[in-house]
């Protein structure tokens, strides 16, 4: 059975990996990080390791297929959970969020904070039948909340609906959105949430053409994920025609706009969500990241500011005011805004973390702070725990025009999200200009 993916047993390190889409090592790592459920046939420390299918389908909290008669060929193609090719699968370290993140955590990830109105063949997906739509409703709820436990009950809604209704679109999108949203609430990795939200997104598409949410799921997939810029900005149009009146449609594609430096498409399409919700917390505050990202720190930073303030219990204002205090130099304000972040998310543990840096500012400053974030993040970095761009915008930030190149390179050759916009990530700002960054990104 030894490297056979195809029984009901996983057979071995080099067969369980392949079923993950990843390397042996990378699975035997994630026995230990990640609690990734296997086990072992009697004997000594060495005993040969086994998985089950379905144990291993459960961790990974896949969309179920769609019953056989709705199961096209397109769907078909899309129930891989096997990264894009030449992708290296590198996690986030938890304390680390905010400089790991940058920008990925506002103009890239966090605007998935946005509360969104279904659409009207939404709104009439499950009237047929009130238990089904109680479910619904249940379910969009949770998901508004991005709490872990509300984004676990949102998914277990959709699953649901998902396999009582396989024909209806609705609840793959949702099911896409909920996928998303928690690799940055939760704790599911990328290269597990990026893959399940593009399957249940393209299965949506499928279905039903016409759905707008079901665009924007597979857009931030193909743009963030797949790094298909070209294609991916395409779907956020096609999106934004779909649905003229969703906020979240405008806000999505103006966060995408903003990392490819298109800052006039960016401000445009964040005003659209802004007069469709003014309401709307999660649009406010990526109005100023997209203002941050285009060189306006002061304009930014007193709009987070005020913003935190009178929203003192969103996370991802704390985050963004993390981001604008660091760049701005106020490495105090940095610190603080960095544990609040990690106390809201509860993510405590990374508080020891947030201490060594204060530490490290109190006995030598700026420098000695980010020499020392520097050296955490690049041990992530290289065990797999981390991104190669937070160490590159740490040490664009530390002045080390050298570091940061070599750190920007390693982050391109990983095709890692972040290098998208690398170049023109608020972190690089004094260095836009200069010829080997612009050889990296995107921004005008």
């Amino acid at each position: 059975m030894a490297g056979d993916t195809t029984s009901a047993r996983l057979v071995g390190w080099k067969s369980i990996g392949a079923f993950l889409g990843v390397d042996a090592r990378t699975a035997k790592r994630w026995e230990h990080a990640r609690g990734l459920p296997v086990r072992r046939l009697p004997g000594d420390g060495s005993a040969t390791v086994w998985a089950s299918r379905d144990d291993l389908r459960a961790w990974l909290a896949p969309l179920p297929l769609p019953a056989p008669e709705a199961d096209t060929a397109a769907a078909s193609s899309a129930a891989g959970l096997t990264p894009p090719p030449g992708k290296r699968l590198v996690p986030r370290a938890v304390w680390l969020t905010v400089v790991a993140v940058g920008i990925a955590g506002g103009i890239g990830g966090a605007h998935l904070l946005t509360p969104d109105a279904p659409a009207p063949s939404m709104a009439a997906a499950y009237d047929d039948a009130p238990d089904a739509r109680r479910a619904w409703l249940a379910g969009r709820f949770a998901l508004a909340t991005r709490s872990a436990s509300g984004i676990a009950e949102a998914t277990r809604a959709f699953e649901g609906l998902t396999r009582r209704f396989p024909n209806r679109a609705p609840a793959y999108a949702a099911l896409a959105e909920a996928h998303l949203v928690s690799r940055e609430f939760g704790t599911v990795p990328d290269e597990v949430a990026y893959p399940a939200a593009g399957r249940a997104a393209r299965i949506a598409l499928t279905l039903d053409r016409r759905l707008g949410d079901a665009w924007l799921d597979r857009a931030f997939v193909k743009f963030w994920w797949e790094q298909d810029l070209g294609g991916g900005l395409a779907a956020f149009r096609e999106a934004v025609v779909r649905s003229p009146g969703s906020a979240k449609a405008h806000h999505w594609y103006a966060t995408a706009a903003s990392a490819v430096g298109d800052v006039a498409t960016a401000r445009s399409e964040i005003a659209k969500a802004q007069a469709l919700e003014p309401n709307n917390h999660a649009v406010v505050a990526d109005a100023a990241m997209i203002e941050l990202s285009a060189g306006n720190i002061a304009e930014a930073r007193a709009a987070l500011m005020q913003f935190v303030r009178l929203d003192p219990g969103l996370v991802a204002g704390h985050r963004y005011l993390a981001i604008a205090h660091l760049i701005a130099g106020d490495d105090a304000g940095f610190l603080d805004e960095q544990a609040e972040t990690l106390r809201l998310r509860g993510a405590v543990e990374g508080l020891a973390g947030i201490d060594v840096a204060r530490r490290a500012f109190a006995g030598g400053g700026r420098t000695a702070m980010l020499d020392r974030l520097s050296a955490d993040a690049a041990t992530a970095a290289r065990d797999g725990s981390g991104s190669a761009a937070a160490v590159a915008r740490l040490r664009a930030l530390a002045r080390d025009r050298a570091g940061m190149l070599r750190w920007m390179a390693v982050s391109a050759a990983r095709r890692e999200p972040e290098a998208i916009y690398l170049a023109g990530d608020p972190a690089l700002l004094a260095w836009r200009r200069d010829p080997a960054v612009k050889a990296f990104g995107h921004a005008n």
